[in-house]
């Protein structure tokens, strides 16, 4: 009985995570190969994902991971690979924001260069030296480059690309985490 007394929480003032937005996407998408904005939500399977942040910024900041499954890498996958949210500083040379091109990064693709093997993407990035008020937002994925890339041939692939394949899905969390 004595050992939960021990292992109980500690008390705090204060912090921690506000809310978090849940997103997933189980539907296969082939991918195109696009430049300029055109990319920009296409790991998310051409939608993009709706949350609401509840405090000002000053008060708390964003953080998004998530991974989207892929199969095939057909050329340079890195170029102008980002994740933004309401379509904020995503150009290289914008220097408005938080630092010049703030919008891009946060999202890094790992896998084999061959066409028919599986890859993962993952969306890594704290939006904590943004001035994101309360409200509504939107979060977009993808990349935005001034040449035709894509980083997979198809996002979320299943049986229909390779029969050793069971449905995969893209799963996103949005944090909210308080600025303490």
């Amino acid at each position: 009985m004595a050992r939960f007394l021990y292992n109980g929480p500690v008390a705090t003032t204060g912090g921690g995570i506000i809310k978090v937005t849940t997103w997933k996407n189980a539907a296969r998408y082939s991918m195109t190969t696009t430049s300029g904005s055109s990319g920009e939500n296409e790991w998310l399977g051409n939608n993009s994902i709706s949350f609401t942040k509840q405090k000002s910024a000053t008060e708390s900041y964003i953080m998004v991971t998530g991974i989207v499954p892929g199969q095939g890498m057909p050329n340079y996958p890195q170029i102008g690979m980002m994740c933004t949210i309401d379509g904020l500083y995503t150009m290289y040379n914008n220097s408005s924001g938080p630092r010049t091109g703030a919008g891009g990064g946060g999202a890094f693709y790992c896998g084999p260069d061959h066409a028919s093997e599986g890859s993962l993407g993952i969306i890594h990035k704290s939006f904590r030296e943004w001035d994101i008020a309360a409200g509504a937002h939107t979060l977009t994925a993808g990349w935005r480059s001034n040449s035709g890339v894509r980083t997979c041939n198809t996002i979320n692939p299943n049986s229909s690309d390779n029969n050793r394949h069971h449905q995969t899905a893209t799963h996103i969390c949005i944090y909210e985490i308080t600025k303490t």
